[in-house]
């Protein structure tokens, strides 16, 4: 099981062209450049009602999608970051409370 954590995030006009509806979005996430430049990029499952999909704000789950060698310390009460799709922002993300849920292991989504 994966640990998720409380986060509040909000599409990008890039991404209102083509939401999921489904309630799961994975993607590559950005944290800032020198954390990059040290860990690498990391993907990350957002995790959400899809009723909730065109809210200005909306509250969610995340977690790394390869947990088990994902640097923990991205994801922590506070941090910030942004969820991208090549060059394009998507989403930018708030972890907003600690892990109160574990997520089911899962294979990789390859639709994207």
């Amino acid at each position: 099981m994966k640990t998720s954590m409380r986060v509040t995030f909000s599409w990008t006009s890039f991404k209102q062209k083509n939401l999921p509806s489904n309630g799961r979005y994975v993607t590559v996430a950005k944290f800032d450049d020198e954390t990059e430049s040290l860990l690498g990029a990391w993907s990350v499952v957002l995790e959400f009602n899809a009723q909730d999909v065109l809210k200005d704000k909306i509250d969610g789950y995340a977690h790394f999608l390869a947990d088990e060698d994902a640097p923990k310390t991205l994801l922590v009460v506070g941090r910030s970051f942004t969820l991208i799709e090549g060059n394009k922002i998507t989403a930018n993300v708030t972890v907003v409370g600690s892990a109160v849920r574990e997520a089911p292991d899962e294979a990789p989504d390859t639709r994207f």
